[in-house]
């Protein structure tokens, strides 16, 4: 009998042991199909890899065919549907969380690929021809094989035209174009390369900053006094003379040169011809979503997959409205005590936009005050966080070619392997475009504790698999920064009443951003209506409002997720605030709420109120 009993306990510890290990491996199964997502991305995406710091693909770019992007479709639902077939029950806690993620990503992309997005490639705010010269910052080019992988990545930029071109005449055959405002910002942007000598186009720029870098930092290693030729800012550069001081990698930059002349400025040629001629005339004069084939449901779509809540067009107009009464009144309140009372809110805020002393006259000196209030902000994160991310976030002017069209300034991730700091873009075109009293808000959002302290930790938390790291929930990230915008109050960065006012405007912007989003693209407002409402309400210089109207036109929806984003953000803390009393630690809650990356809405309110419930629980 005892060896019976003896034998029947050892039965159950090896059952037990079984459907542990059978359980474990669930886990590593779905391991196995992040990983295999991550080296899709890269080998699909290399542009993308480049940017992230993988250098295996720097030769290659996307197959942005038909046949190409069908293949990435199919590749996909062969990924999900293993996913889906994991019974979620046998998985540890974390990796159901990891599992539904993943799924709600792969499901959000799939409902999105039935609106043909794809026949309309390109617009003032993104797309190849702003993209494309982007890349060879992030390109390695340190060795002659460098080089050569770059080069070869260069000359197959006329197929990727070639496939838009393809592409928008699909969509013209569809009734799918953009509206015809936007496109005619795009030509400037595509003279801006063609008419660019060809040694000073970012495509050959950028190869002299890396040889400069390469050269002076050879002589630093050789104990000499580094002797810079030129600096990334734009100052020109010899190739002659930069390519001697290099010797040992490669000895010039006239291949480059050649292969842009022949390759990259004929295509832009090529892409600005077709626009000008053929596709121009073929898009819409309408600016809303509302006028594209299924359009009303293309919107609801757009402003579900950014606030990640399923709220309607009608309920953003609303909370628009809402939040744009409640602001005026605090911005009302705050000139009167700056002794302003017997003037009205639309004519300070137009006093504001026209008076000179409201702007810089040197463009270096506007990023020098960003400079400024950057480094104050990263003096105060100590009062409201614990863990800081490793990387650090510095401010870089944005490249001419593209800045007449791009925003205030925005935030540039910087990539897994560290090999440069996050970027905190700012705009220097227009400089009567650009105030001052916005300024501390705008550091607070793009930089920190806005996108760059989010985003960086999010890249940081090693515990979470890649994608999770890399997600993107726009309701989520930007209302994050637009919370980060609120906590200047409790860094004591706000101590100047314009800055005050400045900040309070920025949230008003982003209040008119619902009203306006969901009136161009569900209520037929016109572009026209968009900017007079702006203009009434906020602070921004009519060349920013008309700047950021179209930004929403070409983006519907997700303008929407800032103050989306933010009010929830703000109730979860002031539930944690109401419901723990002295138990609330601001550290603690910042922590719990940044240290999943960027996740949807629904599961952020469930982690904090988790969070709250473990905390009475230790009382």
């Amino acid at each position: 009998m005892k060896y019976i009993i003896i034998c029947l306990l050892f039965s159950l510890v090896s059952i037990n042991i079984n459907l542990l290990a059978q359980q474990q491996d669930y886990n590593k199964v779905l391991d196995q199909i992040f990983s295999e997502y991550k080296d899709f991305c890269m080998s699909n995406y290399p542009e993308w890899a480049t940017y992230e710091g993988d250098h295996n693909f720097d030769d290659a770019v996307t197959d942005n065919s038909e046949d190409g992007r069908q293949k990435r479709r199919d590749a996909m639902r062969v990924l999900y549907n293993r996913a889906k077939e994991i019974d979620e029950n046998k998985l540890r806690p974390e990796y159901k969380v990891h599992r539904s993620l993943f799924l709600f990503m792969l499901e959000q992309s799939e409902e999105g690929e039935k609106f043909n997005g794809w026949m309309m490639p390109l617009n003032q705010q993104g797309g190849l021809h702003i993209d494309f010269p982007l890349l060879p910052e992030a390109q390695k080019l340190e060795t002659p094989d460098d080089l050569q992988r770059y080069l070869t990545r260069l000359k197959q930029f006329p197929r990727l035209v070639e496939n838009i071109i393809k592409d928008m005449q699909k969509g013209m055959e569809k009734g799918i174009t953009p509206p015809r405002v936007l496109m005619e910002k795009v030509i400037p942007q595509l003279d801006a390369i063609i008419n660019t000598p060809t040694e000073e186009t970012p495509f050959v720029k950028s190869v002299l900053i890396k040889l400069q870098q390469i050269a002076s930092q050879k002589k630093a290693n050789e104990h000499q006094t580094p002797q810079l030729i030129g600096t990334p800012e734009g100052t020109t550069i010899s190739s002659t003379a930069v390519a001697g001081a290099a010797a040992g990698t490669y000895e010039s930059t006239s291949p480059v040169v050649n292969v842009v002349a022949e390759y990259i400025q004929p295509s832009y040629v090529k892409l600005r011809d077709f626009i000008q001629s053929e596709y121009l005339p073929k898009c819409r004069e309408d600016v809303g979503e509302w006028s594209l084939p299924n359009g009303l449901e293309r919107y609801r779509y757009a402003v579900r997959s950014h606030t990640s809540v399923n709220i309607t067009p009608d309920a953003v107009f609303e909370v628009g409205m809402k939040e744009v009464e409640r602001i005026a009144k605090q911005m009302e309140l705050l000139k009167n005590k700056m002794g302003f009372d017997g003037t009205s809110l639309q004519d300070f805020n137009n006093n504001l936009r026209t008076n000179s002393d409201n702007f810089f006259t040197d463009k270096s000196e506007l990023v020098k005050g960003f400079d400024t209030i950057l480094t104050k902000a990263y003096s105060k994160l100590p009062l409201l966080f614990r863990k800081l991310p490793n990387v650090r976030c510095v401010t870089k002017e944005l490249e001419e070619y593209r800045s007449a069209a791009a925003p205030q300034a925005y935030y540039y991730s910087a990539p897994a392997d560290r090999s440069r700091p996050g970027y905190f873009y700012v705009n220097t075109f227009n400089l009567p475009a650009r105030p001052k009293y916005t300024m501390t808000a705008l550091t607070l959002h793009e930089a920190v504790p806005g996108h760059h302290l989010q985003i960086a930790l999010a890249q940081e938390q090693a515990a979470l698999p890649w994608f999770r790291q890399q997600m993107s929930v726009t309701g989520f990230v930007e209302g994050w920064a637009l919370y980060a915008e609120r906590l200047g109050f409790e860094m004591d960065m706000y101590t100047d009443p314009m800055q005050h006012y400045g900040a309070l405007g920025f949230e008003m912007w982003r209040a008119c951003r619902l009203v306006v989003d969901a009136g161009i693209h569900a209520k037929k407002w016109s572009r026209e209506k968009a900017i007079e409402y702006m203009l009434n309400y906020t602070v921004n210089s009519k060349d920013d409002i008309v700047s950021e109207v179209e930004r929403y036109i070409a983006n519907p929806g997700q303008a929407t997720a800032y103050k989306i984003g933010q009010l929830k953000i703000l109730e979860l803390r002031a539930r944690a605030e109401r419901e723990l009393g002295g138990q609330f630690d601001i550290k603690q809650f910042h922590e719990v709420l940044l240290q999943n990356g960027a996740i949807p809405l629904p599961l952020l309110e469930t982690t904090i109120n988790t969070w709250i419930a473990s905390v009475k629980k230790k009382k």
